[in-house]
């Protein structure tokens, strides 16, 4: 018992000589910082307001030799910029010109840049509140010789065979030159597969009447990358020695669009679109998907797709029928790719082809 009230007799002065203190205490500071009352404030504290969103880039366009415009999502000014070639400074005395709104730079060099060379320009940018955004973007050299390029035909499913790799054919879309010039800059990629897996050509000089087959596959023999003078290197399935052979990165992946899709020949340095082809499957597809819909409403914006009345329209309606496209022997041709003028850009000016003795990849296409 007396060792049980020794106990309690501990409790109590640990009670008194920390605990109560330490509550007290609190009590006190709480007391000093909320005011008597039924309403509490805080004085002295400056609360930071305003816009804290960074500056982001909408658009880059390469202008000229010595120009590359980059659009922002506020008013900017630029803080410092620099122009590298493969590591190497491009111009000391790279100037910044704004838009009259600030939201638009013109970054403008003393020296020329090179066709099908690549460039990296550095800068830092920043908003009227004080926000700074670090960027680095990698363009390619102004092209002034861009070709007149035209899709031809297109194949959106191979024929594969695993015992003979010559018997191999990949999906491929073929252009037609109708001017010479250089490919650089220029770039190819259907909305199904997206952006990321476009095909970028590299700076080759095409001549004029010359045929450019892009071959979805890499996957057999002789599958190389037609870029000099030389036509026959690439010794795979489909492969002609008149024409120029390119060939995607790709062994296995289809990349076309299975019901619908929507092909896209495009100039990277000011993003406008040099030739377009849209199909659906009419049976299967009403409306196009999240993946296509922006580049529909792109091509009606631009006249790139009509309806059959001539007026601009990209619908799965519109569109060419793909009802059966996606056989392994169906190919689509265009029926004037290298007629003088202007190109029918509706499914009037496109035919498909059934059998495998129709294809003409890197050949004039066959009359219907």
């Amino acid at each position: 018992m007396e060792k049980n009230q020794k106990g309690k007799n501990g409790i109590k002065e640990l009670f008194l000589q920390t605990i109560l203190p330490a509550v007290a205490l609190v009590l006190a500071v709480n007391l000093a910082v909320v005011p008597s009352g039924c309403r509490s404030s805080i004085e002295g504290a400056d609360f930071l307001t305003g816009d804290f969103t960074l500056p982001h880039i909408e658009e880059v366009k390469v202008e000229s030799k010595t120009s590359v415009a980059m659009n922002f999502s506020k008013q900017v000014t630029v803080n410092r910029a620099s122009l590298t070639q493969d590591s190497s400074p491009m111009s000391e005395n790279l100037k910044s010109e704004l838009s009259e709104d600030g939201r638009t730079v013109h970054f403008v060099c003393t020296d020329d840049m090179i066709t099908g060379e690549h460039y990296i320009l550095d800068a830092e940018i920043q908003d009227p509140h004080g926000n700074t955004l670090t960027i680095s973007v990698t363009f390619p050299g102004f092209n002034d010789r861009v070709p007149d390029l035209r899709l031809s035909e297109i194949r959106i499913k191979n024929k594969s065979s695993k015992a003979d790799e010559s018997a191999r054919k990949s999906e491929f879309v073929e252009l037609y030159a109708k001017t010479a010039g250089n490919l650089s800059g220029l770039e190819i990629f259907n909305a199904e597969d997206g952006e990321g897996k476009k095909y970028s050509f590299p700076p080759i000089e095409v001549k004029a009447g010359e045929y450019i087959v892009v071959h979805y596959r890499n996957d057999a023999a002789g599958c190389i990358n037609e870029t000099g003078e030389n036509l026959s290197e690439a010794t795979a399935a489909d492969c002609q020695n008149t024409a120029r052979d390119l060939f995607v990165d790709n062994e296995s992946e289809g990349r076309f669009g299975a019901n619908a899709d929507i092909v896209i020949l495009r100039n990277s340095a000011d993003g406008a679109i040099l030739d377009a082809f849209a199909y659906a499957n009419r049976e299967k597809v009403s409306d196009w998907n999240d993946k296509l819909k922006p580049y529909a409403q792109v091509l009606e914006e631009n006249l790139m797709w009509t309806d059959s009345s001539g007026t601009s329209s990209c619908t799965p309606e519109s569109a060419f029928d793909g009802t059966s496209l996606n056989k392994e022997a169906h190919s689509v041709c265009r029926k004037n790719a290298i007629a003088n003028g202007d190109l029918n850009h509706s499914n009037a000016g496109w035919y498909e082809v059934t059998a495998t003795k129709m294809q003409s990849p890197g050949l004039p296409n066959k009359v219907k």
